[in-house]
């Protein structure tokens, strides 16, 4: 264990070497969503004290949670809005800071961002949005393969360790497959599609357009990560993953059916508690669910606005509230490693 936390971290800091990443990372947040309330007039309609009510018919507010989660939002910040006898006041300056472009994110990463923010009115108006909704899913090779989420991967990967002992292996929220592709194309590097126990990979999407690339773009996903000619490629075609639609909160496998289970970034978008439940579902006796996610506490509630505004997210949540759920699904041993923060969890 110790040594898997070791190496976890060593590809962390090669991430965190970036300097000022996640005071990068929030900024650009919170001008996204600094961004989309000034579009709407909301700074301007609140330099005049104004009631939930008020502000409920000035915007055709429906979603009343999700107007809450925005004035606790802006209330934490000092410099945006305050609230006396029950009325709420813009507090001072809600420019846009310049410059903020955090080094982490590329133009896939920031266009995806600018779609949630961008949808805020619409939230608030009752309506929802898909995960990958309004953006070009082919950009998901360029997002998904992205220096921090590679460095993230191979943190979860090196912590969860699934080729000490390779075996039955499913990766949860896939998206196109790129993720999927990188723990392929590794275990082809070190011969693990060969013996009596050869890896099996599986992949699941929930989002059918990502699906889509994930079942019919490998062998590009493959030759765009690793330098191979085809024909070498097509020798492993029996080992190719297998990807089918499925969602966490309902995982399209018997029980008992995979000795490692992997989701990055997926659990807050959906109802952990059940999500959590169905990793141990199809996990063997002694099987390891292990990934990534985001923390309250460690995230910024700029950034649970964006997620929030996807049909069916929970958002963020704390690491005390994971670990009790995992508690209740079953799990024997639960321990993490920061700062992802990556998770394990043996059954």
């Amino acid at each position: 264990m110790v040594l898997e936390r070791v190496k976890a971290w060593k590809e962390i800091f090669k991430l965190a070497k970036t300097r000022n990443v996640q005071a990068e990372v929030n900024e650009y947040f919170r001008n996204n969503i600094i961004q989309s309330l000034t579009n709407m007039g909301w700074f301007e309609f609140l330099q005049t004290p104004r009631t939930v009510d008020e502000i409920v018919v000035k915007f055709n507010v429906e979603d009343i949670e999700y107007l809450g989660e925005i004035l606790r939002t802006l209330m934490s910040d000092d410099t945006l809005i305050k609230i006396s006898s029950d009325r709420y006041l813009c507090n001072g300056n809600h420019s846009i800071k310049p410059n903020v472009d955090p080094k982490v994110f590329n133009a896939s990463i920031k266009q995806l961002l600018w779609t949630y923010a961008d949808f805020i009115p619409k939230k608030l108006r009752g309506e929802d949005i898909s995960f990958s909704g309004g953006i070009n899913l082919f950009d998901w090779d360029d997002a998904l393969s992205l220096f921090m989420y590679q460095q993230i991967r191979k943190a979860a990967f090196a912590y969860g360790n699934p080729l000490k002992n390779p075996g039955k292996f499913l990766d949860i929220g896939c998206g196109n497959g790129t993720q999927t592709v990188g723990m392929w194309i590794e275990c082809l590097k070190r011969n693990l599609f060969r013996g009596e126990r050869p890896v099996q990979l599986y992949g699941i999407e929930i989002d059918k357009g990502l699906l889509d690339i994930a079942q019919n773009e490998f062998l590009r996903l493959v030759r765009k990560q690793i330098d191979l000619p085809e024909e070498v490629i097509l020798r492993y075609k029996e080992f190719f993953p297998k990807f089918s639609w499925g969602n966490i909160v309902n995982i399209p496998f018997e029980n008992n059916t995979f000795d490692y289970v992997y989701t990055s970034q997926v659990i807050h978008w959906t109802d952990p508690i059940a999500s959590i439940r169905e990793l141990y579902r199809v996990l063997r006796p002694n099987g390891i669910a292990f990934g990534t996610e985001s923390f309250l506490g460690g995230s910024d509630l700029y950034a649970n606005l964006h997620v929030k505004v996807i049909k069916g997210a929970y958002g963020f949540f704390t690491k005390k509230d994971m670990t009790k759920w995992a508690k209740q699904a079953g799990f024997n041993a639960i321990s993490y490693t920061t700062p992802t923060t990556i998770f394990k969890f043996i059954k």
